[in-house]
Order: structure tokens, then sequence, then C-alpha cells
């Protein structure tokens, strides 16, 4: 009841709203308990709600979003709004009490309000209207001269982060007759909004005899947007692509170009997601063995995969 009334009295007296939200459900219920972390959500509102924010519980324009991630040893607070971030890190012991929940609160308080002020809209200061004479005719005193501010810029930060992997298991959907197993990986970093990765894929099939493999090697930059608690991205990526065949009578391979559009959906938490990727390749390929097919992939085809983001 009184964090609540605390929050209306902050909204009243603020000039200007300054919306954040914070999600803390990275943290495990293991490391809530072992911490006596209990008050956490409290204790970040309040927080929150003191350094002058408008606490909210969906994203919207202009909303700094505040999120806690348990890594290995400490819990990652990070703070953004667009393509700005601000991040601190509290380390967890492996004995630990309450007063972690205060240093979060600190480490919310603080990547919040950086983040605020870098992105921080300043209109522009009027020229001063001040008069060019004396005021009085009569006074001795000199001219007063206009002097035009000039308004302060605010400013904009775009960092790098990582590396960071992901890795992903799923099927092919290239063949006409049916799915292929798919591994896939990805290396790379973050610039902002932007994804930039080196990946490579591995697609096996076995059918009538005929085994056939198809790695992938080539980069990859996406764009990034957060909804909600997902992070979405669409991309384009341009692999080397070869074809390697065995069969009783016979082996071979040849290399080729693919290109793919990539959309993932992930938890911005967790780190899991579905990528859907439509892919178009050079040259098709069939194997028959007798009057049977055994393989076939065409121009356009598709992969569609279970990842799994990689902590930094």
């Amino acid at each position: 009841m009184l964090l609540s009334l605390l929050m209306l009295a902050t909204l009243a007296a603020a000039p200007e709203l300054r919306p954040a939200m914070v999600d803390w459900s990275g943290v495990s219920d293991a490391t809530v308990r072992r911490c006596n972390l209990g008050l956490l959500q409290s204790l970040l509102l309040q927080g929150m709600v003191e350094s002058g924010f408008a606490v909210v519980d969906a994203v919207g324009p202009r909303v700094i979003q505040v999120t806690l991630i348990e890594r290995k040893g400490g819990i990652a607070v990070e703070a953004r709004r667009d393509d700005v971030v601000a991040r601190r890190r509290v380390p967890v012991p492996q004995r630990c009490d309450s007063t972690i929940g205060v240093e979060l609160q600190a480490a919310a308080r603080a990547t919040a309000t950086e983040v605020e002020e870098q992105t921080r809209f300043i209109a522009p200061v009027p020229a001063s209207t001040a008069p060019t004479a004396p005021l009085w005719a009569d006074s001795p005193r000199a001219p007063v001269e206009t002097v035009q501010a000039e308004a302060p810029r605010a400013s904009t930060t775009r960092e790098w982060s990582g590396p960071r992997g992901r890795i992903g298991l799923g099927a092919g959907l290239s063949s006409a007759e049916s799915p292929f197993a798919v591994l896939t990986g990805q290396l790379g970093v973050r610039y902002g909004g932007w994804w930039v990765a080196a990946c490579v894929d591995a697609a096996l099939r076995d059918s009538l005899g005929v085994i056939v493999l198809e790695p992938a090697l080539g980069p990859e930059v996406s764009r990034l947007t957060r909804v909600g608690f997902a992070d979405m991205s669409i991309g384009l990526a341009v692999q080397l692509l070869g074809h390697a065949f065995w069969r009783d009578d016979d082996r071979g391979g040849h290399l080729d170009v693919r290109v793919s559009a990539p959309l993932r959906v992930e938890h911005a938490t967790s780190g899991f997601g579905i990528a859907l990727v439509p892919t178009f390749r050079l040259r098709p390929v069939e194997h028959r063995v007798g009057d049977d097919l055994a393989y076939r992939v065409r121009h356009v085809g598709g992969l569609v995969a279970i990842t799994f983001r990689i902590p930094p």
C-alpha cells in the first residue's frame, strides 16, 4: 500500500513521464530462496519510483526496459531504450543474503537513469529576448548584450556486445518427398539494433541407400526488434553450400550458393526460440535408385529449427 501511494505521488509530482518496465523473471527461484530475495519485486519497484520513473507493465513507445538475467556467478542488469543499452553486473556468491537485493535495486536505478539521460529529448532553447538598449535613457549603465544559448544535444550510444552464439536443431524442407535433419549454429556480435554473425549449417539425409550431406557456411546480417518479452530478427544470409553424396556404386559432390532470409523469434530471458528460414539455391539436385526417387531439392526451400541462444 505504501509503495502504491509512493508511485502515485511520484507520478503527480513529475513534470515529465519517465516510463520504465522491470522484468526480474530471469532470476531463478533457487537464487531467490538462497539469497532471501522474497522482497526483490518491492525493492526494484520502489527504487525505480524513487528515481522518478513511472513503472508500467507493458512495452510501449519511449518505455525503458530493465531486465535482470541470472548468469554464472552473478546477475546481469540491463536497461534498454531503442538502440541505447546500459549494463551492470552484480556478483552473487554461493553464500549470500538479502543485501544482494539492495545491490540489484541500485544497479536497476543506475542503468535506467543512464539510458534515460542518453535518450532524453531536449527541446531547443529560444534566443534571449533581453533588450539591446538601456532600460532607462538616463542610466549610465552599458547596453545589455543579447546572448543566444545553444541547446545541448541528447547523446546516444551504439555499443558492440558479444560475441555470443546460437545453436539449433530442425528440419530442412527443400526435399519434395520428406524433410531432412538440420543442425545450425551461429557466432556473432550485436551492434545497437543489428546482429552480425557467421552461420554454419549441416543437413543430413539417408534414403534408399543414398547418403547426402550438405554443409553451408557464410555471413548473416539481421535487424533486431524487442516485442514484449521476445526478441525478433529478420535478415539476409549468403552461404557457400556444399553437396556431397555416397551410394553403393558412386560418390561425389559439388559447391553451390544459397541465399536465405532468416526470421527468428526468441524469448528475451531464456534464449529459446524458433527460426523460419526461406532459402534459394542456384542448383537443384536429384538422386535416383533405379526408377525410385531417393533425394530431390529444388531452387526454393526452407529450414525450420528450434534454437537456443548461448549466454555470453
